[in-house]
């Protein structure tokens, strides 16, 4: 051990003792650590090894950077590492090469009682200067041999949301002397995250084994009826959803303006009627629509101006929330994922901020087969699909000939293959066997023009035909004259909406399907 991280090791034992005084003295013992405070035993460096390993950075793993790595050692409480920070276990901190920023968090510093937190507090009282939601304390100081530069030091207190433990103390420093960065917006969200290992503990386990297993294990794709028609719904460019009863999506006014709006069906007879039409917003013709929770999340390039927008599903002023975004939005664990103009595949919060790239290529079709396994086509890999493993950054090419509206039904990836500059349906097997040699096999059409495909989920599949063919019928299917007569935009469980074109291939009507009556009928217009 050199000399700094000596010093290092003797200051934070330093701060321990005083901290532990100033509340009373009682030994503090972190779980899972083997020995207690007072028993002068030092953790030792092979003791380390493990949890070096389980919380190597995201760099290190060729992912992103991991969230709910344990405080210290094992402490029993864990925060979410902010963006572009790692584990430092000599140092037991999180660091930052590149901000100079250290979050140190010695196992000591954590009290069980509302007593022992409030001493803390009081011994500081000359010091305090930041006060955060009630919660977060803090005290400022600037070393003046230059050992930890500028330092913030925060009290956390735990007793309002936990039993377990009432507060701790942490210290961020930065050894360039840059006291703002101590007191940055991403430390103080990351304090904020501080919680109780046992909430989080599973999710981390299985995060770190996702990290350490074989990327393989977890290629299993089996779509149902359900997922596949969804999967087809998206790569028709997601114009409609169905929520309950509500159909949200693209409809036109009596003048012929385009709208984004809500219609509330309700059962005539064979057909399913228009009860009540909300509109969410006008002069925009809204794609890759999807309903989360009280919202509807949607792009369009209107003349509104493009990118990324939410409203309220009941109707509201819609809220920009990324400027650039131009396609292929979904919606996965609380994240927004979509491409940018660059067709970039990028991933930000619900309320569009930290966005940050996924695959930073211009890619197309970017779907997520599972949690872990990303379907797209690699524009500068000749058009070819790939899947990704977003986890490890395992890439695994799929097709040798570029591939277009890729749909996956059951075990099998029906895609539109172009060779010689003919166009052919062609099916893939999705089944991976680890020591097989013919994974992936493709077995191609007809050379004929084909369109774009759709799948219902009672396997009917669709692609510029008046009628949809059985799903194991797909080799007959042809589309000589390129032309769309028929092009199913939704395809769900109780209803599905299509669109019919004329000779000129103009939009003809907009039409939706009582599916447990087989009645179709066109949506109109609107006043």
């Amino acid at each position: 051990m050199n000399r700094k991280k000596m010093l290092a090791a003797l200051l934070c034992a330093a701060m321990a003792v005083s901290l532990l005084t100033a509340c009373g003295g009682k030994d503090q013992q972190s779980e899972g650590s083997g020995a207690s405070a007072d028993s002068g035993t030092e953790e030792t460096e092979e003791e380390a090894v493990p949890m070096e390993e389980e919380t190597a950075s995201g760099d290190e793993k060729g992912g992103e950077a991991q969230t709910g790595i344990p405080m210290g050692n094992a402490s029993g409480f864990i925060m979410d590492l902010p963006a572009g920070y790692r584990y430092d276990d000599a140092w037991s901190c999180y660091s930052s090469d590149a901000a100079g920023v250290r979050i140190w968090l010695p196992d000591a510093n954590f009290f069980d009682t509302e007593n022992e937190f409030s001493s803390l507090l009081e011994e500081h009282e000359d010091k305090k200067e930041l006060e955060l939601d009630g919660v977060i304390f803090g005290w400022t100081y600037e070393d003046p041999a230059g050992f930890n530069g500028a330092e913030t030091h925060y009290c956390i207190s735990l007793g309002e949301y936990y039993q377990e433990k009432s507060g701790c103390h942490l210290l961020v420093s930065s050894e360039s002397g840059d006291m703002a960065s101590t007191q940055s917006q991403e430390i103080i969200d990351a304090l904020k995250t501080i919680r109780r290992e046992g909430e989080a503990a599973g999710e981390r386990a299985e995060a770190v084994a996702q990290m350490n297993a074989d990327p393989y294990e977890s290629l299993v794709i089996d779509f149902t009826p359900e997922e596949t028609a969804a999967m087809s719904t998206f790569m028709s460019g997601g114009f409609y959803t169905v929520d309950g009863d509500s159909v949200f999506g693209e409809v036109y006014s009596t003048d012929g303006t385009p709208e984004f709006a809500r219609l509330d069906l309700v059962q005539n007879g064979s057909f399913a009627d228009v009860e009540k039409h909300t509109v969410l917003e006008k002069g925009v013709v809204p794609q890759y629509v999807t309903v989360y929770g009280d919202d509807v999340y949607y792009i369009h390039g209107g003349d509104n101006g493009s990118g990324l927008y939410r409203v309220p599903k009941e109707g509201g002023t819609p809220e920009l929330l990324i400027e650039d975004a131009a396609a292929y939005l979904q919606i996965r664990g609380d994240k927004l994922y979509y491409s940018d103009s660059n067709y970039t595949f990028r991933k930000a919060e619900l309320d569009g901020s930290k966005s940050e790239a996924v695959l930073d290529k211009e890619i197309y079709y970017p779907y997520f087969v599972n949690d872990q396994w990303l379907l797209y086509q690699d524009d500068a890999d000749d058009e070819s699909l790939h899947l990704c493993h977003v986890l490890s950054g395992t890439d695994v090419v799929l097709s040798l000939v570029p591939g277009y509206s890729p749909v996956i039904f059951g075990t099998d990836l029906y895609f539109k293959a172009s060779s010689n500059g003919e166009k052919t349906l062609a099916k893939m097997d999705m089944t991976y066997e680890p020591d097989s040699m013919d994974n992936f096999s493709v077995e191609y059409g007809e050379l004929q023009e084909a369109g774009d495909i759709t799948i219902s989920k009672d396997g009917a599949l669709y692609y510029g035909l008046t009628d949809g063919l059985s799903i194991d019928r797909w080799k007959d299917a042809e589309n000589p004259e390129e032309k769309y007569e028929k092009f199913y935009r939704y395809l769900g469980e109780k209803y599905e909406i299509y669109w019919e074109f004329d000779d000129q291939g103009r939009n003809a009507g907009i039409f939706v399907t009582l599916l447990s009556e087989g009645g179709s009928q066109s949506l109109g217009r609107f006043d």
